[in-house]
């Protein structure tokens, strides 16, 4: 005796569901694992590299924010490479946030429930068409 086709169709619906849930759990572990490395980061405050002396007081301040700075690096480089300096002193600073920590995880979460609940649900086959009926 053969299985037959329904039997072929359900192995591959079980195979269907299986990879949909472990793309779940890759999805949830890394969306709340990316997010407690970005939330335990969050909580170093970027170190100074420079001073700025106003008035005979030294205060830290970052080198970058200072327009000698600013200028050497247009002189080197022109406008693009300012405006893409400034980009990735955004992105350093956005992975010390906790807020995008929290982003990070909502979308792992959320993510990783929207495949078990694609997984949940049965598969389209495709002799099933919903706009025709016979």
């Amino acid at each position: 005796m053969s299985p037959g086709p329904a039997a072929g169709e359900a192995a591959r619906e079980r195979s269907r569901r299986l990879t949909l849930r472990l793309w779940g759990v890759l999805c949830l572990c890394a969306g709340l694992g990316l997010g407690a490395w970005a939330w335990q980061r969050g909580q170093a405050a970027p170190q100074a590299s420079g001073y700025v002396v106003v008035d005979g007081l030294a205060y830290p301040a970052p080198v970058e924010d200072t327009k000698a700075y600013n200028r050497q690096m247009e002189v080197m480089g022109g406008k693009g490479l300012v405006a893409v300096e400034a980009f990735s002193r955004w992105l350093g600073g956005l992975s010390r946030s906790r807020v995008f920590a929290g982003l990070l995880a909502a979308a792992g979460l959320g993510l990783g429930l929207a495949f078990f609940r694609i997984a949940a649900r049965p598969a389209v086959r495709d002799d099933e068409d919903p706009g025709q009926s016979p």
